[in-house]
């Protein structure tokens, strides 16, 4: 190891980013857990439960979840330009405004290539453990740990990883290093939430979220009556998947019931006629309980049901911080995993800064335009280019932030989202000012024109017109998004 140190911990897309901007300014070991590089992107049709022993993956053993949650036809939810990264643009001629899977993941390929980052990359490594060098007082741990030597115990973190590939005994080979730096880039997109329904347990039909969905075939869901839990991103991507699929016509499925805040997919034309004809039956509000082969409304009607997708989002987790040193303060029970921290600008941990997540926002559809950015940041502070506040200052820096946000009215568990046009500029402004940066006007604007045609379609739940848009059109003349600016 050679000091200045850089660790993407976990490599998912934005981690290739991240390598792509901190390789220039420290010796950086980039560890994924998975078989290539891509991280989400990096389809596999298996998934819990399909999984021939899922207590034998080195993944699910330590987190209790497996890490995929793409499904084979899947669209992304935002046009090409908010897809891509800087100096990078995606082939216009060649690719859909709107990126099958593999497209998009054809183009992370070709970024880590373009930019040479496969000799970074350590795949197949699992990280089980991130510790605080100077947390080990036991002799004997410290042995195990590998901090025998007074050569590198100034280092700050040692991690703990071990291979995903398995020896043929079964084993899984465990290894340690050290580093100065600790940047986070593990993404938050595969401990799925489920929420907590009266009865539940007791209802005998396949109950799944967004995270095992795979295709239409996986599982079987010829003529099932489905009930999607949840209406904002991933609901309606679910009943477009099974209505709109060119592989099967739309009596393939049964009815689809969709609970929760459906208040802008009531007002859809898009779905109007499936609404007409019943296909699609729109449930406002939670579901109150479930029987064997039933579920109750909110308004006490009652649906006879096959199938259940929960699509109510993830909690975070990061389980190679769950030892003594308590560098973040995390808990599932509270405000469903998602708040935790705390952290400077929402990237650095104030407790230690040289432990630096990237990434953990979602909702706003420029959200992997600002995780470069935040990429860009962390690049100038690990290079001393800017230097952070002290503890008290980014301590009284984060309460400052968290005021603001409750101006909102909006609950803690939603802290680290970032909202379409209402609190996503802010925050990049917040990353400029911090970097000592500017933005480009013509980007800037450009992003701005499309956020509002989004909402004008997302808010009345006209998601097809919304794909068959053509957003060439609100790009304006000289549009060109590079590392000049932020």
């Amino acid at each position: 190891m050679f000091q200045n140190n850089s660790l993407p911990a976990f490599n998912s897309n934005i981690g290739l980013v991240a390598l792509r901007h901190l390789k220039d300014v420290a010796d950086v070991e980039c560890f994924d857990s998975q078989p290539e590089a891509g991280g989400l992107w990096h389809y596999t049709e298996t998934s819990e439960l399909t999984h021939a022993n899922l207590e034998s993956d080195v993944y699910y053993k330590q987190n209790g979840y497996l890490h995929p949650s793409i499904h084979e036809e899947l669209i992304a939810n935002v046009p090409r330009y908010l897809m891509q990264y800087k100096d990078f643009p995606v082939n216009a001629i060649a690719t859909p405004m709107f990126m099958l899977r593999d497209n998009f993941f054809s183009y992370l390929l070709s970024y880590a290539s373009h930019f040479k980052l496969s000799k970074y990359i350590r795949l197949n490594r699992l990280v089980s453990s991130v510790r605080l060098v100077s947390g080990f007082q036991d002799k004997r741990e410290k042995q195990e740990w590998g901090l025998t030597s007074t050569k590198n115990d100034h280092r700050r973190f040692v991690v703990k990883y071990c291979s995903t590939t398995k020896t043929s005994k079964g084993v899984s080979p465990v290894g340690y290093a050290q580093f100065d730096y600790v940047v986070v880039c593990s993404g938050h997109n595969s401990f799925p939430i489920v929420p907590k329904i009266d009865g539940a347990e007791n209802f005998q039909g396949l109950q799944m979220t967004a995270h095992h969905f795979r295709s239409y075939s996986t599982p079987d869901f010829r003529h099932k009556n489905v009930l999607i839990i949840g209406a904002r991103y991933s609901g309606p991507d679910m009943f477009i998947q099974l209505l709109f699929n060119p592989y099967i016509d739309q009596n393939h499925v049964g009815t689809i019931y969709v609970s929760g805040d459906v208040s802008c997919l009531e007002k859809s034309t898009d779905f109007a006629h499936l609404y007409a004809r019943q296909k699609i039956i729109l449930k406002n509000g939670r579901v109150k309980s479930f029987g064997k082969t039933n579920v109750i409304f909110h308004d006490d009607t009652q649906a006879e049901i096959d199938l259940v997708i929960y699509c109510c989002g993830y909690h975070f987790r990061f389980s190679f911080l769950e030892n003594e040193d308590k560098l973040i303060n995390w808990s599932l029970n509270e405000h469903l995993g998602k708040y935790w921290g705390p952290l400077y600008s929402r990237m650095f941990c104030i407790k230690e800064p040289h432990l630096i997540f990237i990434g953990n926002h979602d909702h706003s559809i420029i959200i992997q335009l600002i995780m470069e950015k935040q990429c860009i940041v962390a690049k100038k502070v690990i290079n001393n280019e800017i230097q952070l506040p002290s503890s008290q200052e980014m301590l009284k820096s984060f309460h400052e932030d968290l005021r603001k946000y409750l101006t909102l009215n909006k609950p803690l568990k939603d802290y680290y989202r970032l909202d379409t046009s209402v609190n996503d500029w802010s925050y990049i402004e917040q990353l400029r000012q911090l970097a000592k940066m500017k933005g480009n006007e013509i980007v800037d604007q450009t992003l701005k024109n499309i956020a509002t045609k989004f909402l004008e379609l997302a808010s009345v739940g006209n998601w097809l017109s919304y794909r068959k848009y053509d957003f060439a059109q609100l790009e304006l003349p000289g549009y060109r998004d590079t590392t000049d600016f932020l």
